[in-house]
């Protein structure tokens, strides 16, 4: 992909998060927007739209599906993004789930998706745990799932303050983009991690310091879904990286 095409992206990202922080389409957002002033970490003073996520999920569907051959990440990100997505949502619009229904919910989505799509890690270095991966499905889907519902819901936890989640996941992609460029330059990712540091620096234009949209849940969730699997992906191809270096990023999220 040139990268005429990743800057026709940024622009475009930009626009449509103007159009959704514009006053006079803010109303139209109805129920996806945040008027609770009285949060600890509130900047804000007046209604502010949760619909960052759907720039960003916009923007990655139409990527994959035009410019970008599907293979098993690309339905990956699809299928994983596009659910835990919504399930996002129903908080966004102020559909109360209770915690634990909706961390159900995320174990039984994320374990049917990770495998029917046979969605692994290659290899963590510990001897038992390889074992038991390479020779148990179930079990293998099992932690798997595990780990993406970490890196979900640690998402989640860390938004609140303008800027903190999306820069810190500007970091992490820029760190990732750097290492695979550099080893191997698989195009498919190397394009996808790309656009992604892309799309997020349009929305921090909007995010940081002023704070005039926000990811919302649904937005939190689906960043949370592209990092784990791009981190999976990378596992996967079995780049001579430690798996330990993967872990710490995992290990930052389930922390929160």
């Amino acid at each position: 992909m040139v990268l005429g095409n990743f800057v026709l992206f940024f622009f475009g990202s930009v626009l449509l998060y103007y159009l959704l922080t514009n006053k006079k389409n803010i109303n139209f957002l109805g129920r996806i927007q945040d008027s609770d002033f009285l949060k600890p970490q509130s900047f804000h003073s007046s209604p502010i739209p949760r619909s960052g996520g759907f720039v960003i999920i916009l923007s990655s569907f139409f990527y994959l599906f035009f410019f970008q051959k599907f293979n098993i990440f690309s339905y990956s990100v699809i299928l994983l993004g596009s659910l835990f997505f919504i399930l996002g949502l129903f908080s966004d619009i102020k559909i109360n789930i209770k915690p634990e229904i909706r961390l159900l919910f995320m174990f039984l989505i994320g374990f049917s998706i990770i495998y029917l799509l046979d969605i692994k890690v290659s290899y963590i270095q510990l001897e038992l745990l390889d074992n038991l991966i390479k020779s148990n499905k179930i079990f293998s889907s099992l932690f798997v799932c595990l780990c993406l519902v970490f890196v979900i819901n640690g998402s989640n936890l860390i938004d609140g303050f303008n800027g903190l989640l999306i820069g810190q996941y500007l970091i992490i992609l820029s760190i990732l983009y750097l290492i695979i460029y550099k080893i191997s330059n698989i195009d498919y990712l190397v394009n996808f991690i790309f656009l992604s540091i892309i799309i997020g620096l349009s929305f921090l234009i909007f995010n940081f310091p002023f704070g005039k949209i926000f990811l919302g849940d649904s937005g939190s969730y689906f960043l949370g879904t592209i990092l784990s699997l791009i981190i999976i992906e990378i596992n996967k191809l079995n780049l001579s990286i430690s798996p330990f270096f993967f872990a710490c990023y995992y290990f930052i999220f389930s922390l929160k």
